[in-house]
């Protein structure tokens, strides 16, 4: 599942997602559920995938969070780059 910011152009928001889907693959290839944000070009977006049905709630006693104060665009992703739920 992925995600753009809203106003981004379909081309931007369809190659960040695939970037971030890729992020996600060599990042966390043996997670069962995980989210990446990416936004190093020209718009901001996340991917998602989990082996629970993405309706459900999420349980978020199974969470590990991290915050970032700063300008996505211009800080480091990588500490989002694996969020275990």
């Amino acid at each position: 599942m992925g995600m753009c910011i809203p106003g981004a152009k379909q081309k931007l928001c369809s190659d960040c997602i695939k970037d971030a889907s890729e992020q996600l693959i060599q990042t966390c290839p043996k997670q069962t559920s995980a989210l990446h944000w990416s936004g190093g070009g020209e718009t901001l977006c996340m991917a998602r995938y989990s082996n629970q049905p993405s309706f459900r709630p999420l349980d978020i006693d199974q969470s590990s969070i991290g915050f970032n104060v700063g300008d996505l665009r211009t800080n480091d992703n990588r500490l989002f780059a694996c969020v275990n739920y």
